[in-house]
């Protein structure tokens, strides 16, 4: 990533100077060491996996941008974009793992460069919730302190997504929803009233798999009445 992810190229115009050398030492003895200016997590060991599950992103602009979900039932999802030309969209999937305080995820399914991107974290906690740092790449995080793109941090709450179990899908009170985006067998959704939900994943049923294929991204449906009919066409069946 760029910065804690992979191939790590500098940032655009990072470290130029723009005023002369005398000026700038001037200046420079004036003020205070930007060392004073770096915030740090602390090494904190999470409860349980539970405590740690959410939605993370680390993003460098437009340029590079990952959104990584760790859910509660161990699978993770992975959606990266870039407005780089030779990057792209890129998306992950598959189980994570927290052992004290690191966070290793095992990949099942990758598009895209995903692949090149971080599989081991290091968490901290940073005013008072978590941040995952890349564990192969401490010097960037060392340097910088907490940034956006020196590690992961949580998603603004309206922009988490709940993990739905399987069993729990046909059962739920009605509801519309839009589908913002998928993944090989999982979708992601915005309700009318705001929640945003995820159904599918890695160990889907056959049902719930199949399912998420015959949405489609922008889509409004309503649920659990669409996957309810799916389950009675696909009964039908010969």
């Amino acid at each position: 990533m760029r910065r804690t992810c992979d191939g790590i190229e500098p940032i655009a115009g990072a470290g130029r100077i723009l005023v002369g050398v005398a000026v700038a030492l001037v200046i420079g003895a004036a003020l205070p060491s930007f060392a004073a200016d770096i915030q740090e997590g602390t090494p904190e060991t999470p409860s349980s996996a539970a405590a740690v599950s959410g939605t993370f992103v680390c993003h460098d602009g437009l340029a590079y941008r990952v959104v990584l979900t760790l859910n509660t039932n161990g699978t993770y999802w992975a959606r990266g974009s870039s407005c780089l030309k030779n990057k792209g969209d890129a998306s992950g999937s598959g189980t994570w793992k927290l052992t004290e305080r690191r966070i290793v995820l095992t990949a099942l399914n990758e598009d895209g460069w995903m692949n090149k991107e971080p599989k081991v974290f290091d968490v901290l906690k940073f005013k008072g919730d978590w941040i995952l740092v890349r564990a192969d790449w401490p010097d960037y995080y060392n340097a910088h302190g907490v940034t956006d793109v020196s590690c992961f941090q949580r998603l603004p709450p309206e922009d988490r997504y709940s993990f739905v179990a399987d069993e729990e899908l046909p059962r739920l009170a009605p509801f519309k929803a839009v589908v913002e985006q998928k993944q090989p067998c999982a979708a992601y959704l915005k309700t009318t009233d705001g929640r945003r939900l995820c159904i599918g994943g890695p160990g889907a049923t056959p049902d719930v798999a199949g399912f998420v294929q015959v949405l489609q991204e922008g889509q409004t449906y309503s649920f659990p009445e669409t996957f309810q009919e799916y389950r009675k066409g696909r009964a039908a069946e010969p």
